[in-house]
């Protein structure tokens, strides 16, 4: 009767130094988190990462840190010249340890800065694309026209209260990630929903950064109070009526 034939299996065994095992995981590590963030990457492959607008050092401000370009500018400036300076031995001597002390604190504000802009995936820029842009239309319909108020029919009573009471329903998980708090329905004042389109659309980067709220007001028509006018398209977040 003839043998079955078994497979062997051979296990080879390979020394590694423990420090450069520790090394090649966290590479394996890197790249995987790598191949998860690619654009297009199968649905339901890796769910995507949270994110939030503001650092621990925006606390109290409208505005992250990192959608204020001009004051990034005047910062890397700062940095740029003293680094500079002090390289250079241009500092008198008594003066070195506080103007190093002074660059190595704006340089790490800087960096911090520059590290707390969210990093969104492709399919996140593409849902907050849609979040933004519903947004806009929230806040043209709950605004005035620039002809109702230049011709004094926009009432002042009004106004105050869109602006502080909650008026427009906007994305609840948007406004957790800026720390801006929704009634039960998801409403927020206009100006709560217009600090939330400046932040998005600042994140997006398809507009300047910290756009102007202007851009979504309609030079025509009648206001929601009395009659909604509907957009017919929505593009980089502004609202475009037909001429």
């Amino acid at each position: 009767m003839p043998k079955a034939k078994i497979k062997k299996t051979v296990t080879k065994k390979v020394s590694v130094d423990i420090n450069e095992f520790e090394d090649l995981k966290k590479c394996k590590e890197i790249v995987t988190e790598a191949e998860n963030q690619i654009d297009g990457a199968p649905a339901g492959k890796v769910a995507d990462s949270d994110y939030k607008y503001f650092a621990d050092f925006d606390t109290g401000s409208a505005i992250p840190a990192w959608s204020l370009p001009r004051n990034i500018d005047l910062l890397e400036d700062d940095v740029r010249k003293l680094g500079s300076m002090l390289d250079n031995k241009q500092v008198p001597i008594e003066e070195i340890p506080y103007q190093t002390a002074d660059y190595e604190q704006k340089k790490k504000r800087l960096e911090d800065i520059k590290e707390s802009r969210p990093k969104l995936t492709g399919n996140q820029k593409d849902l907050l694309r849609q979040k933004r842009d519903k947004l806009a239309a929230e806040i043209n319909s709950a605004q005035f026209t620039r002809i109702e108020m230049e011709k004094g029919l926009a009432d002042p009573h009004e106004e105050a209260r869109r602006m502080t009471e909650p008026c427009i329903q906007v994305d609840k998980e948007e406004a957790r990630r800026m720390g801006i708090k929704t009634d039960a329905k998801g409403y927020v004042s206009r100006s709560k929903g217009e600090a939330m389109w400046k932040n998005m659309s600042s994140l997006l980067g398809d507009t300047q950064q910290n756009p102007n709220v202007e851009a979504l007001r309609s030079d025509r028509g009648r206001s929601k109070s009395s009659m909604m006018t509907v957009p017919v398209n929505i593009e980089n977040g502004k609202v475009i009526y037909e001429g």
